[in-house]
């Protein structure tokens, strides 16, 4: 399967050719192969390979959009693209279809997000834009909304400003903040729709996915009318699990992957690997060969041999215990703010050995798991309600203010969830992370290390409902490993002693 349970798009470097790249691809388990649409390839390749199309920058002058400055959006020599106007998406359509003729599996749309990421006031100032938002002011404020010139009013607002331009300091500036955000969601919605015309007119599958430049709330939601996505991520700075967690809890079942930032070492390679495996995500880029290579070779197998009996994480029932909410509202308006709040509320929760999730409305966490608030401010009226109906039925509710907040968040979590009382308890030599998540064949604990750590001396709690009344499991190691283990009974729990392992495994009891 083309977008499998260990999603690894492999870009083929600079030069090199096609033939080597897929071969390098094999030899560390990744895949598909992600390459420019020009670029001959033999038509075994072919069919396996994702064509990239630009549609986050213009190819000509004509579709590209304008800032507030009045010239070309972005770089003169790679303007960014107008989303509103139809050149645009005439020409990605054109290029989209043009790789489906080529007998390609689908294609990767390039860095659709790229008009964002100059900013307010980078891009949205061509006649199609101001066009399409003049028609939305209409539409909100009613028919006797005058028009005005958007242009003039955000230059004068600039030249006033004592800094940077808020949304607040601009005339409509929060409707021309969301406009812009919005327009990526239509943008993408666009092309999916062209391209599955096109292919069921061609009468054969076409895999749609996107790469991504940031992480955003009109990031993910376009993401979810793809079949796959690619998002960057940092080697510090935020915490992976509660990014993973996030990315698997807003993407549910699609094919998702995080692409390390270019030079990355090897050995942060295996680390991301290793974590992001019990998510179900995997890495994406030019990716390294040798020793790590077979690492990450042996990782990917572990995920795909879980996922052939039916436990990928993409698609497998997680075991919730609390849940954050994720709001893409407060997401917009706090610039980030609210989803680094999120990713270390869940950094925080799977530190305690808590199952938890991501919530992206109140009304989706079970009646009795308690709810984290993780600097949540705004809500939309949609989520306020169901808030507070949740609030109202007796609903357990947790407030976490953001990173520098885990000690008392911890305490408070320790008063409503005692360890005692928590679904999964372990011992190791070194932290790791435990996922329990159920299907119908049965349960799978996925356990990761973070790479080079060695967890020894591993001993494993679990609750009887969980393992089935199974008294034996299969423990399965990334380095190909594999240990029958035996569950002992202590009343409503099993317990285990694990073997050593690194990175990434999975413990399933055989019931």
């Amino acid at each position: 399967m083309l977008l499998d349970s260990a999603f690894a798009p492999y870009r083929l470097a600079p030069g090199a050719l096609p033939e080597d790249g897929s071969h390098a691809a094999r030899l560390v388990g990744a895949g598909p192969l992600v390459a420019e649409p020009d670029l001959p390839l033999r038509p075994a390749l072919l069919s396996e390979a994702l064509a990239s199309v630009e549609s986050g920058r213009a190819a000509s002058e004509a579709e590209a959009c304008r800032s507030a400055a009045g010239g070309l959006a972005g770089d003169p020599g790679a303007p960014l693209a107008c989303l509103v106007g139809e050149r645009h998406r005439q020409r990605v359509g054109e290029e989209t279809r043009a790789a489906l003729a080529a007998g390609y599996a689908g294609v990767v749309f390039q860095q659709p997000d790229a008009p964002l990421v100059e900013g307010m006031l980078g891009a949205g100032f061509c006649p199609d834009c101001q066009r399409e938002f003049q028609r939305r002011l209409v539409r909100k404020y009613g028919e006797q909304f005058q028009p005005l010139d958007f242009l003039a009013t955000a230059r004068a607002a600039l030249a006033g400003a004592p800094g940077a331009l808020s949304t607040e300091a601009l005339p409509f500036g929060r409707d021309f903040w969301r406009f812009r955000h919005e327009s990526l969601e239509r943008a993408v919605r666009a092309h999916v729709r062209a391209a599955r015309d096109a292919g069921r007119q061609a009468g054969r599958g076409f895999s749609l996915g996107g790469w991504f430049g940031a992480l955003g709330p009109s990031q993910l939601a376009a993401a979810r009318h793809l079949d796959a996505a690619v998002f960057p991520v940092a080697l510090s700075g935020h915490p992976l699990v509660g990014r993973f967690e996030l990315l698997r809890g807003a993407l549910w079942r699609r094919a998702v992957a995080v692409e390390p930032p270019a030079g990355a070492p090897p050995a942060a390679w295996l680390r991301l690997a290793s974590l992001a495996a019990p998510y179900g995500i995997g890495l994406a880029g030019v990716q390294p060969g040798g020793e790590a290579g077979a690492v990450l070779a042996g990782i990917r197998a572990l995920m795909r041999e879980v996922a052939a009996r039916g436990g990928s994480p993409a698609a497998a029932t997680p075991l919730t215990e609390c849940s954050v909410l994720y709001s893409a509202e407060a997401d917009l308006w706090s610039g980030g703010r609210h989803r680094r709040a999120v990713e270390a509320a869940i950094e925080a929760l799977a530190s305690r050995q808590l199952q938890v999730t991501l919530a992206l409305r109140p009304s989706e966490v079970p009646a009795g798991a308690p709810l984290v608030l993780a600097d949540a401010q705004p809500l939309s009226r949609v989520e306020s309600r169901e808030l507070e109906k949740r609030r109202a039925t007796g609903g357990v509710l947790l407030a976490f203010a953001g990173p520098g907040d885990e000690v008392s968040f911890g305490r408070s979590v320790d008063a409503i969830l005692p360890a005692e009382r928590r679904a999964v308890a372990f011992t190791a030599s070194v932290p790791v992370i435990a996922a329990v998540r159920a299907h119908a064949g049965g349960v799978d604990v996925h356990l990761a290390t973070a790479w080079p750590e060695r967890a020894a001396r591993v001993r494993l709690r679990l609750p009887v409902v969980a393992t089935r009344g199974a008294r034996r499991a299969r423990f399965r190691m990334s380095d190909g490993a594999e240990a029958r283990v035996r569950l002992d009974g202590a009343g409503d729990w099993v317990v285990t002693e694990l073997p050593t392992f690194t990175g990434y495994a999975v413990l399933s009891p055989e019931t």
